[in-house]
């Protein structure tokens, strides 16, 4: 496949005799300005742009300067009759040119030049291809560990709590009684654990509200997944909705990494949490609106 090469020339018979020459060797598109030429290489993909120092409109030197910024892979070859030092050091320093000819070119020597610039061309957009493949690799490898890590950090906890779970699964047979109370109670237990729906237990001190809720989990669909036990009377005011919701990386000073809350460690699970009358009226509006909607977000998150 032919590579496309852009020359610009305010004269149009050296426009005619360039493309004549080299047409069997590239694909050449040719422009009478620098305007004319800035248009097509925003429309065509071009590697190399063969431009006339001396032009009405902008000198060769300018517009090379102008598409710098928008064509960095694009090589440039200055073209001009003035074969003066002072010339070919702006074109150097200021335009980043490829090569500098002087006029009358000659046909091989040029074809020389444009052949170098191209594979020049080829070299820089391959290796710029190669960059880009191992950024975006690399970007992927650290996203593939983060969550490797909140994984890992959730099935840590998980696990503590399915301990917890085995360490007092005997529990669960101690809810002993034959009064009509604890009957209507058993008969609620059974018929809550059937349904996805949030259940208030309410008793005082000691009477079992844990053992209840437990059972409801063992009872449910949801019991091979985590019951997840949060005493809210037993935590600092501060730390209740870190420890519900968890937290973003750097979401305060000190969150040096992204923690999972309980709701998420939860999650397709049950938790229970005990002494919820005790958080404050912020936190009971957020655990509201995760009743309500089912939805929550990490402090720093949303």
């Amino acid at each position: 496949m032919k590579r496309s090469i852009l020359y610009i020339d305010d004269e149009a018979e050296n426009l005619t005799v360039f493309k004549a020459t080299f047409r069997h060797d590239y694909n050449v598109i040719t422009a009478e300005s620098p305007k004319a030429g800035l248009y097509l290489l925003r429309q065509t993909p071009i590697c190399l742009v063969i431009s006339d120092y001396k032009m009405p409109e902008k000198n060769g030197i300018d517009f090379f300067k102008e598409i710098i910024g928008e064509f960095p892979d694009v090589n440039r070859i200055l073209l001009t009759a003035y074969n003066e030092s002072a010339i070919i050091i702006k074109s150097i320093n200021e335009a980043h040119i490829y090569s500098f000819v002087t006029k009358p070119w000659k046909r091989d020597e040029l074809r020389t030049i444009i052949n170098n610039a191209i594979e020049s061309y080829e070299l820089k957009t391959h290796n710029r291809e190669l960059i880009e493949n191992l950024t975006a690799s690399n970007n992927q490898l650290q996203k593939a560990n983060e969550e490797v890590k909140k994984l890992k950090s959730r099935l840590e906890v998980e696990n503590k709590y399915l301990k917890e779970e085995i360490d007092i699964e005997h529990d669960l047979s101690s809810i002993v009684g034959f009064s009509n109370t604890l009957k209507s109670v058993l008969l609620k237990v059974g018929q809550v654990a059937k349904m996805n729906t949030t259940v208030l237990i309410q008793g005082e001190t000691g009477t079992g509200k844990e053992l209840v809720a437990r059972s409801i989990h063992k009872l449910s669909p949801r019991n091979d997944k985590s019951f997840v036990k949060l005493n809210c009377a037993a935590l600092p005011a501060t730390l209740v909705e870190s420890e519900l919701f968890g937290y973003e990386k750097g979401a305060f000073t000190g969150a040096q990494q992204a923690k999972i809350g309980m709701f998420e460690i939860a999650n397709g699970g049950t938790i229970f949490l005990d002494e919820i009358g005790e958080v404050s009226i912020e936190i009971q509006s957020k655990l509201l609106r995760v009743l309500q909607e089912g939805e929550f977000y990490r402090i720093g998150g949303g």
